[in-house]
């Protein structure tokens, strides 16, 4: 009778354990046509934008949920042993190993082994790579984003979910400086290189955002601009943020609550602030706020192509607030977003 309770307690914590991690969340793209029913559609056009107009179609980013398998998780185990055993790698804080190296995936795209992928594209050479006396991080990082250079080519038009997946990306080859950012991440990892996609989601003072792919140099810093011709990187961006694979429990603040269309991608909780990791710097404290706004959401705002556009929120829980970690040199405005428009505070 022990024994039956002993194995009962083993495969409900089995069960646990298979569940747990087993279920993950991902988003994908689905294609309409004008009577809203699904299509599939090829990825690989010059300017999909007006290719779907052109044909009556539209598409949606959906959320979904996918299975992972146990074999799934022993397989991407033993590969992080095997890309962790490199000499660029082989003495790397076990924290850069566990966020940059281990996940299966960069952060929140549709599983299908990017990691196995690349290493098995690449692990020859890699090989190679790994006799060589004087090698380093950076030398080996330059050898893959070559090689990634000359079939995925910059498109600015290219659509995509911000979460874009191995399949889309192969079936693509091409994408804008998001899209590229997250595909040199994938096969940095799948090397042994600590990397990640780092973006500004809005300038201050000219039009847009801008996204880089920062990799780990020798000396343990993170390091944009390896191989690009982007030679200011996020240098004076009024904020800058990392994919990561894992919920940032500081944005949970914002469960449940409605925010803003610009800064929509922090409600899947996948990011942290690391503006500091690419230019100066300040706090922003502000005072007195109405108690009429207590839990609200506070808005940090830049002007960017003749509009003013949120890039940091916080939930407002006192009549003194910080903004902290703000990139420095830069006019901002703060606002609560109240009947459809932003509404100033001084």
């Amino acid at each position: 009778m022990r024994k039956a309770i002993i194995y009962i307690v083993f495969f409900l914590l089995f069960i646990f354990v298979v569940f747990r991690y087993c279920f993950i969340d991902t988003y994908e793209v689905k294609f309409y046509n004008t009577d809203h029913k699904e299509i599939e559609f090829t990825f690989n056009v010059n300017h999909i934008h007006d290719h779907l107009l052109d044909n009556g179609l539209y598409y949606k980013i959906q959320k979904k949920r996918q299975i992972i398998t146990p074999l799934n998780i022993m397989d991407n185990y033993y590969l992080t042993k095997k890309i962790s055993s490199y000499k660029w790698s082989k003495n790397l804080p076990s924290s850069y190993v566990e966020q940059y190296l281990s996940p299966m995936r960069v952060s929140l795209e549709r599983f299908d082994n990017s990691k196995s992928y690349f290493y098995q594209k690449f692990h020859h050479k890699l090989d190679s790579l790994n006799q060589l006396l004087n090698i380093s991080r950076i030398d080996v990082a330059n050898f893959i984003l070559k090689d990634l250079s000359t079939w995925f080519i910059y498109d600015e038009e290219i659509i995509f979910t911000r979460y874009p997946n191995l399949h889309s990306l192969l079936q693509s080859k091409r994408g804008d400086c998001y899209t590229i950012s997250y595909l040199n991440v994938m096969a940095l990892r799948a090397a042994g290189i600590p990397a990640a996609v780092d973006f500004c989601p809005f300038w201050a003072g000219k039009a847009g955002g801008h996204t880089e792919f920062v990799v780990l140099n020798d000396k343990e810093v993170f390091e944009s601009n390896v191989n690009t011709l982007h030679k200011f990187g996020l240098k004076g961006a009024p904020k800058v943020y990392r994919l990561i694979a894992d919920v940032n429990r500081n944005l949970l603040v914002f469960k449940n609550k409605e925010i803003h269309k610009d800064l929509s991608f922090l409600e899947d909780f996948c990011y942290d602030d690391v503006t500091d990791q690419h230019t100066q710097v300040e706090n922003i404290e502000l005072k007195n706020i109405s108690s009429h706004h207590l839990n609200k959401i506070l808005y940090a705002c830049v002007i960017s192509n003749n509009e003013w556009h949120p890039v940091a929120a916080l939930v407002v829980n006192s009549k003194n607030v910080v903004f902290k970690n703000l990139g420095n040199g830069v006019q901002y405005k703060f606002a609560f977003f109240e009947n459809d428009k932003f509404e100033f505070i001084k």
